[in-house]
């Protein structure tokens, strides 16, 4: 079985499940802008083609 990886610490070569398929990170960029911090990453496979994917960890109140 596969390690559970948190949101915060995706990277390349970790694979995600998209719509229960696998997709595989090629790629990522961690921007900042206004005090607001988040990731982007690449991901390819899980037949949906490339597609990013944006997170953003709020410590804030919902």
């Amino acid at each position: 079985m596969a390690a559970l990886v948190s949101l915060a610490d995706l990277a390349p070569g970790v694979i995600v499940h998209v719509q229960g398929r696998p997709a595989r990170i090629i790629g990522s960029v961690r921007l900042s802008e206004d005090g607001d911090a988040w990731s982007e990453h690449l991901l390819e496979g899980a037949g949906l083609g490339a597609q990013w994917l944006s997170v953003e960890i709020d410590d804030g109140p919902w």
